[in-house]
Formats: structure tokens, sequence, C-alpha cells
């Protein structure tokens, strides 16, 4: 998994400017991701990245609930 280090003075959320959305937010300084190509931008940005993109990448467990098979 790459590791991406803050830079100082910077914000716990680097926007994208063009889509309008979030591309990271900074949990305690460091942003944890599998996306390469996320990975390429905050390169390009500045950005301090280590690490490697795991070989299978566990997913995630869905804990949403359907409340309907939840009531029966």
């Amino acid at each position: 998994m790459y590791t991406v280090t803050k830079k100082p003075l910077t914000a716990n959320t680097i926007w994208d400017a063009k889509k309008g959305v979030p591309l990271c937010k900074f949990v305690n300084g460091v942003f944890k991701t599998n996306d390469t190509d996320l990975v390429e931008k905050l390169k390009n940005m500045g950005y301090e990245v280590t690490g490697e993109k795991d070989a299978n990448p566990q997913k995630q467990p869905d804990t949403r609930r359907n409340h309907k098979e939840a009531d029966k």
C-alpha cells in the first residue's frame, strides 16, 4: 500500500479543482491508498510517497445492513 505524507502547513483534505471533489484526506498526517493514478497526481504536487501497490488488496467488508431484512 502506498503511504503519502502530508506537507507541513497544508490542509488535511486535498481537492481536485477541476472536478470539485476531494482527492484525499490525511489522517494524522498520512494518507494510504492503492490507487496508482492518485499517487502519481500527489507525487506531481510534491507530496512524499513511499511503499508500493498491494499485490492482492483486500476488499473492505460491506457493513451496510439491509433494513428490510433486519426487520424480518
